[in-house]
């Protein structure tokens, strides 16, 4: 895996997992699955993160090998059968050093997803899509929830997190959970929509399940335009008083 200080963050504003202190509280589990051979777990939590590539490092040193990055024997443990075990199609090599690959598909992961079980990390029998707007607002379309389930969007737990309908209004906020100990989730009731919303917010199927249009929109935000614009006029207020 990609070792050094990770350029991705700037470059592409994805964050990436560059070693086991990126696992957090997850590292000590990840070191035993890997000395283990228990590749399905390992995958499981790659899939839970939504992580979608993985980078190989072709050319790792022997200096670094040893170092803190690789403590307890980590380099030697991870072997083929256990790199394999992740990867997916190659994407691209970058010189001979590093190579691009998707992440397996048996552990693939969609960031919004609906579902009975969360775990099934894909859309089960009500269809959902969505298109990312921008980094706080995502725009996601439901069809034929007919019972309830699970709305799963893979990113950080935040309370800020809000489903909006078309007009506008906030809905399932009591409903908002944390799944896979970072991530949120939302319990959907179509039954909670017919007898709660506007009618104009939802459509009714023929078998009675419902298409819903929601706006996953961050709150917090609504607060970044003032606040800045607040802070250029401070600054421009105290250059002008240490000028005068």
């Amino acid at each position: 895996y990609y070792a050094g200080v990770s350029p991705l963050l700037l470059l592409t504003g994805k964050n990436d997992l560059s070693g086991l202190i990126s696992f957090s509280d997850k590292s000590s589990e990840v070191y035993r699955w890997i000395r283990d051979k228990k590749f399905e777990e390992f995958g499981r939590l790659l899939q839970q993160l939504n992580v979608k590539y993985i980078i190989i490092n072709n050319l790792v040193s022997t200096d670094l090998q040893s170092s803190f990055m690789f403590s307890d024997g980590l380099y030697g443990l991870q072997s083929k059968e256990f790199i394999a075990s992740v990867l997916g199609p190659k994407v691209k090599d970058f010189g001979n050093r590093y190579s691009l690959f998707a992440i397996s598909p048996r552990f693939n992961s969609e960031k919004i997803y609906i579902a009975d079980n969360p775990e099934a990390f894909t859309n089960q029998r009500a269809q959902l899509s969505f298109t990312k707007i921008a980094s706080q607002e995502y725009q996601v379309e439901i069809t034929q929830l007919g019972h309830t389930q699970t709305l799963v969007f893979l990113d950080p737990y935040l309370k800020g997190w809000q489903l909006r309908t078309p007009s506008g209004r906030v809905v399932f906020a009591d409903d908002h959970r944390l799944v896979f100990e970072y991530a949120n989730s939302w319990k959907l009731d179509p039954l909670d929509v017919k007898s709660q919303w506007a009618s104009s917010d939802y459509q009714v199927h023929p078998d009675e399940s419902v298409k819903l249009n929601l706006r996953l929109y961050f709150q917090p935000y609504d607060y970044y335009l003032p606040v800045n614009i607040i802070s250029v006029i401070a600054y421009f207020l105290a250059r002008a008083f240490v000028i005068k």
